[in-house]
């Protein structure tokens, strides 16, 4: 696979995963508020729990899904960091574009526990012959644990966000290419400064490592 078939590769999966983490943030803060107003009720009627319970279902399948897409991006900018695809011109891409994949694997992984158990107490709350009070137990549980996974959600939501509108490179002609960047009056004015190709695959390992780690 050439340089512009692995940076088409990665901008579509990016693009898949901002419109999945999307739907997850949304989804997960509307179930987060609607349990929150009927653990206040006390007593709510089930089909209003079931939509919210529907939400968070929803918003746990979307952030699934997105994070299968993060993964594809991630292994398709892993692989333009090898030569011969990694170069001066696509290397504050490549670099970007890897730290908010790693980000948003990062976020999406600690959301997703919370996620999965904020919506489990929405399934059991949701359940006309239960006693009042085991409901609302399970709305202010399920409340609790949808609040936890907020901030997550938003951070992987974001980081895709920015991923996605970051410009990425234009390609040489031929296969296996290294990218080059149309230069803007931004770009001219920038200082530049030589260093090899293996250099700069040097300065990824921190950031390949935070994920190992993570």
């Amino acid at each position: 696979m050439d340089t512009r078939e692995l940076v088409d590769q990665v901008e579509a999966s990016l693009a898949q995963a901002q419109h999945f983490l999307g739907i997850a943030d949304y989804d997960t803060q509307s179930a987060t508020a609607g349990a929150q107003r009927r653990a206040l009720e006390g007593t709510p009627l089930p089909g209003m729990v079931a939509a919210h319970r529907d939400a968070a279902a929803e918003a746990y399948d979307a952030l699934q899904r997105g994070s299968e897409h993060v993964n594809h991006a991630y292994a398709g900018v892993i692989a333009l960091t090898k030569a011969p695809h990694l170069a001066d011109e696509n290397h504050d891409w490549v670099v970007g574009t890897l730290a908010s994949v790693v980000e948003a694997m990062v976020a999406a992984g600690k959301a997703t526990p919370s996620l999965e158990a904020g919506t489990t107490h929405l399934f059991a709350a949701n359940n006309p012959a239960a006693d009042p009070r085991r409901v609302s137990s399970q709305l202010v549980k399920a409340r609790d644990e949808l609040s936890l996974a907020i901030p997550h959600v938003s951070t992987a939501a974001r980081v895709v966000d920015q991923a996605a509108a970051r410009h990425s490179p234009d390609t040489q002609v031929g296969p296996a290419q290294p990218l080059a960047r149309a230069q803007t009056p931004a770009a001219d004015g920038r200082a530049h400064h030589s260093c090899h190709t293996t250099g700069r695959a040097q300065a990824l390992k921190p950031v390949t490592e935070l994920l190992s780690h993570s």
